[in-house]
């Protein structure tokens, strides 16, 4: 019964945002509150159909699943943004038969921008990388800032769990766009730093499969996931005693999956994101936190030149 008040409520304030006269004051009264922190609209897209059931109606998933549609709010310590959703799932969106969709979508965002008042749009899980390859010519500000985080995440986890700091790097998903910006961030901060590069579904030369963690056996070695859905568990076979497991991957590896790590003797850590609160709250491992995509625009870069955020990370 709460969940179907719940999703009720969601759908009833979801198409009230969808009038232009509603939307023009949500982002005006925003503004009055937060000033210039009120700095980017996040768009996400549900981890699979089961997500869906359990946040909304299926119906109402299918109506919208090529419109972006109000989805929330949320504040970090620098900066905050609305939350909007689509009802397409990873695979219709990577089907080249919708691009069309895809690009209608991305319209329609740079417009509830302009609406809102906020000066940028900023996209979840592979979108970004999606929408390179449909020609779409944006500032990736998810990817950038996100792979700073990620490295500075790889650092704080290498020191909690005591991994010599010459130990080798593993980064499973190295030849995407997000695992290009964070093998080259690492080598940047170390050019002697032996990173190992793991994506056997794409053809760049330098990445390997699964028989180079087999050179690494018995090893320290921490591994890096910033792959897709349901990839790290196809490795977990092939790790040791050892081990630490950095995961970026949304949704988180199953609990199958990290119960069959902890036997091995490895260890789990997940990055929750950017500590921050959010309505509705964010679901899962997420809680208490913002995913780094949506934080990455609402992030000024500090004094320092770095991507300033209290990052959250999660050892299951």
């Amino acid at each position: 019964m709460y969940k179907n008040i719940r999703a009720t409520v969601q759908i009833l304030f979801s198409e009230l945002f969808s009038i232009g006269l509603f939307l023009w004051v949500l982002g005006w009264l925003a503004r009055m509150i937060y000033g210039d922190r009120l700095s980017t609209i996040a768009l996400f897209y549900p981890a699979n159909r089961r997500y869906i059931e359990s946040v909304t109606f299926p119906w109402y998933a299918r109506r919208v699943k090529w419109r972006p549609t109000f989805g929330g709010f949320f504040a970090t310590s620098k900066g905050c943004g609305f939350i909007f959703a689509i009802g397409a799932l990873e695979e219709e969106f990577c089907d080249a038969n919708n691009i069309g969709h895809l690009l209608a979508v991305h319209e329609s965002m740079e417009k509830l921008a302009s609406r809102l008042g906020v000066p940028s749009v900023a996209y979840s899980g592979v979108l970004p990388s999606v929408l390179a390859r449909t020609g779409i010519s944006r500032e990736p500000i998810e990817l950038v800032r996100t792979a700073h985080w990620i490295v500075e995440a790889a650092e704080t986890v290498r020191q909690k769990c005591g991994l010599p700091i010459d130990c080798p790097i593993v980064v499973l998903g190295a030849a995407g766009y997000l695992g290009k910006r964070v093998v080259s961030l690492i080598l940047e901060s170390n050019a002697q730093q032996e990173v190992i590069e793991i994506d056997p579904a794409h053809s760049d030369p330098l990445c390997r499969g699964q028989e180079v963690l087999d050179q690494l056996r018995g090893c320290p070695v921490l591994l890096i996931n910033i792959s897709r859905r349901d990839v790290l568990e196809r490795y977990i076979d092939s790790l040791w005693d050892g081990v630490v497991v950095l995961n970026e991957v949304y949704p988180e590896c199953s609990q199958e999956g990290i119960e069959q790590i902890k036997v091995i003797g490895a260890r789990y850590f997940h990055i929750q994101g950017v500590k921050a609160w959010s309505v509705p709250r964010f679901p899962g491992a997420y809680k208490g936190a913002v995913p780094c995509c949506a934080a990455s625009a609402a992030n000024a870069i500090g004094l320092n030149g770095l991507y300033e955020a209290q990052l959250k990370l999660l050892e299951k």
